[in-house]
């Protein structure tokens, strides 16, 4: 389920160049909207393909799962009880949905946006694309602690910092927990996973932004048939 992780970034920025090339709407707003799904989805698709790049030796075949998967894998097995020769069915599901949402939802913000041709930016969309850049900044900010923390973690190790929890077999280093509770990491500190929360704000902003073109491509819509 790792290529989870790269194709979906992938279907972010096919989506952007898309609504550029075939979007008819006020060029303004089309470049703006494109623009900031492209700079969404091409982060996260080249950091997937150089961190599973080097995971792998650039091979990209994996010998195990993401945590989170191997996690979802434990959990369709043990906890819901499912066969282990039923957990391709679980992959196959998680693989569709991501790129249904892809197909669907994901890209009605920018799709809205491309092909309205009102020449008035308002201010729906000014707040709307200010939601989406401070969010991206968080999100960045955040994934930037925890590349800190993975980085420590490897240097607590070989200099024996910590060492009496690193002697504890039970002991599991955990961002945002003691002793990574620091305001190194503040941002983990005050949220389970401020990345995830700053990626939710960011499509509240594109939706917030794609809201004002939803009665344009109505009406537009209703007087051309």
């Amino acid at each position: 389920m790792t290529y989870v992780d790269i194709g979906w970034p992938c279907g972010l920025v096919i989506i952007s160049i898309n609504c550029f090339l075939y979007g008819d709407g006020y060029h303004i707003r089309k470049y703006i909207s494109c623009g900031l799904l492209f700079l969404h989805g091409i982060r996260m698709f080249i950091g997937a393909l150089l961190l599973f790049g080097k995971m792998s030796n650039f091979t990209y075949q994996f010998k195990e799962d993401l945590p989170r998967y191997q996690f979802a894998k434990y959990r369709w097995i043990e906890i819901d009880g499912m066969s282990t020769s039923t957990w391709w069915l679980k992959v196959q599901h998680d693989c569709g949905q991501q790129g249904f949402a892809n197909c669907s939802l994901l890209v009605l913000p920018t799709m809205l946006c491309s092909f309205n041709k009102d020449q008035h930016i308002n201010i729906i969309e000014i707040c709307g694309w200010f939601i989406w850049i401070v969010s991206y900044i968080f999100e960045n900010f955040a994934d930037y602690q925890k590349q800190l923390f993975l980085s420590d973690i490897r240097k607590d190790k070989k200099s024996g910092k910590f060492s009496e929890l690193y002697n504890d077999p039970s002991f599991k280093p955990c961002l945002g927990m003691k002793p990574y509770n620091t305001k190194k990491y503040f941002l983990w500190t005050y949220s389970r996973h401020p990345n995830y929360f700053g990626e939710f704000c960011c499509w509240c902003g594109f939706a917030i932004a794609a809201s004002s073109s939803i009665p344009y491509i109505i009406l537009n819509s209703t007087s051309t048939e």
